[in-house]
């Protein structure tokens, strides 16, 4: 019984310092900034409106996973940047919790 118990422990310790380690590299190497041209390129690509990404961009770790962006502003290819955006926000943010992403159980929002 000892025997098992100290493998547990040892496997929920290996995995609390991947995580945290997993943390430390992306937030280390991976700029969400960098992530802008190629947001942009996607919504242009996909739906034609022309993008722009003004505030940061960040992550979050906990409770949830995610990315969330500030001060973006939208254009229909016919319109110019100078006059008033399709769709602007403040504020938006995607996240995942944690647990169900574990048990691959992501529920759809709909």
């Amino acid at each position: 019984m000892k025997q098992l118990l100290r493998i547990l422990l040892a496997a929920v310790g290996i995995l609390a310092i991947v995580a945290v380690a997993a943390v430390v590299y992306v937030t280390t190497f991976l700029d969400p900034e960098d992530f802008k041209p190629r947001l942009t390129a996607v919504v242009e690509e996909q739906t034609g409106l022309n993008l722009a990404l003004e505030g940061p961009i960040t992550w979050s770790f906990y409770p949830r996973i995610g990315v969330s962006v500030e001060q973006a502003r939208a254009w229909l290819p016919e319109q110019t940047e100078d006059s008033a955006a399709f769709a602007a926000i403040d504020r938006a943010e995607v996240s995942v919790a944690f647990g169900p992403l574990l048990r691959g159980k992501l529920p759809l929002m709909g």
